[in-house]
């Protein structure tokens, strides 16, 4: 599966670039937080729903990643936001990345899911391993820590959990399909990203 163009065009989106140069206005972070707590609502839901077309000796994973996303991930957004666990109960998960991956896994199930999460996840690594060895953002404490999040061996475990669940896709998927649900990921990341800065910014919001 190559994805490499695609990976390219993602990390040279506007948020991506400013936030690696520690420019990105505090009004976009918290637009950007609250579009991220609605997307990690959205996969824990999803991950809990395909749980049961995991391979088997990969339940106990799945298990700890859903933890992780009830137990840490939403609650330290949901503090950069102060919003309380029924408010965050009480979202829509009407985010871009949302939409797409919903869409997707009706379409696709668990190939396009685990397709959609290792670009996700790939592109994270990427662009933030690259952003902390810059060394720019620490005049901005929270998008530091965020960034640090992304580059610390808890993420990197995570990263690796989704390159071998590719790998281990069933072999009569071809890859021409694997790659379009990574393609589509990460477009769907860049116009994620874009609507950070308002709705006049993301492609999507347009269609």
């Amino acid at each position: 599966m190559n994805c490499s163009e695609a990976f390219d065009r993602s990390r040279s989106c506007r948020f991506i670039k400013d936030a690696s140069s520690g420019q990105l206005d505090s009004q976009v972070w918290q637009s950007y937080i609250a579009h991220e707590l609605r997307f990690v609502c959205t996969v824990q839901g999803l991950m809990g729903e395909l749980i049961v077309a995991a391979p088997r000796h990969r339940i106990e994973d799945w298990r700890g990643i859903i933890a992780d996303l009830r137990d840490v991930q939403l609650p330290y957004l949901a503090g950069l936001l102060n919003l309380s666990a029924k408010e965050v109960s009480g979202l829509k998960s009407d985010d871009i990345l949302s939409g797409h991956v919903t869409k997707i896994v009706v379409a696709g199930g668990y190939p396009a899911f685990a397709s959609s999460m290792f670009a996700a996840e790939n592109l994270y690594q990427q662009w933030c391993y690259t952003a902390w060895k810059q060394h720019r953002t620490t005049r901005f404490p929270a998008l530091h820590d965020w960034i640090g999040m992304h580059v610390n061996s808890d993420f990197h475990r995570s990263v690796s959990f989704w390159n071998e669940s590719v790998n281990e896709i069933d072999d009569r998927i071809q890859d021409r399909r694997l790659e379009m649900w990574c393609n589509g990921m990460l477009e769907a990341e860049s116009d994620f990203h874009d609507s950070a800065y308002g709705p006049g910014s993301s492609r999507s919001w347009m269609r």
